[in-house]
């Protein structure tokens, strides 16, 4: 495993007023179980700084934005992610964007796999989302790059290689093809909430990187995760301290 430094930052120095700022949004979030683990993640922080105050509530419907809140909500169907993007669209045309200060929603490691057609899917997400910013142009529309799973040591993939199998290492690549279009074209707006690089990032700054067929393939690190996709306490907490620290960024 190779590693390579990042800067993850902190919480502790964003002045009050940011975090008063962020109290009064109408925010929506949609997903799934891992961003079920990310909004845990906020709760845990939440319940222990009194000076960030949000509303999380379960909840798509267009009347519970008339004041501030924290919306989140399942959407689409797992293993299809244009369901996804197809039902975020519903949410948005449904009132919801009408009212709302910031949007997004987030893909499941398991919505991008081997064989998926990384550049037709985002093409598809590109389309939809272009359309919702030009019919919504009030509306601060984050984007979320795919989660990432744990892969095996590099020897272990060595082994499953041999025997036909990638231990992971495929998906990742994929998931990290889809990655780059959407921080190659979002990235520059300051409006991307990057799960992957955050979930492969150790608490001492560096990446979790593997070497497959000599490309460098991200992996979830192995402490952040239970079962090898969903996020325990200490992933959770890491994912959602930088959803925070990026949502706190609105004008």
């Amino acid at each position: 495993m190779v590693t390579t430094a990042t800067n993850l930052g902190s919480l502790d120095s964003i002045p009050q007023a940011r975090w008063d700022m962020l109290s009064t949004k109408r925010i929506f979030f949609g997903h799934q179980s891992v961003g079920a683990d990310v909004i845990d993640g906020i709760n845990d922080i939440t319940n222990q700084s009194p000076r960030i105050r949000l509303s999380i509530r379960h909840t798509r419907a267009p009347e519970d934005f008339a004041r501030p809140v924290f919306a989140e909500s399942n959407i689409g169907k797992n293993g299809d992610p244009k369901s996804k993007i197809d039902d975020f669209r519903k949410v948005m045309e449904s009132g919801v964007g009408s009212s709302v200060d910031i949007a997004f929603f987030k893909l499941c490691y398991v919505d991008i796999g081997p064989k998926t057609d990384v550049d037709a899917l985002f093409a598809y997400y590109k389309t939809v989302m272009d359309g919702l910013r030009a019919e919504f142009p009030k509306v601060r529309f984050v984007h979320s790059t795919a989660p990432l799973t744990r892969m095996d040591s590099e020897l272990k993939l060595a082994i499953k290689k041999l025997l036909g199998r990638d231990g992971g290492a495929a998906a990742n690549l994929k998931r990290m093809a889809y990655n780059r279009m959407l921080v190659g074209t979002y990235g520059s707006e300051g409006n991307v909430f990057d799960i992957a690089r955050y979930e492969s990032t150790l608490p001492d700054e560096t990446r979790v990187v593997h070497q497959i067929d000599g490309r460098d393939c991200l992996g979830l690190a192995p402490g952040y995760t239970n079962d090898g996709g969903h996020l325990n306490r200490t992933g959770r907490a890491i994912v959602a301290k930088e959803l925070l620290q990026l949502l706190q960024a609105t004008p």
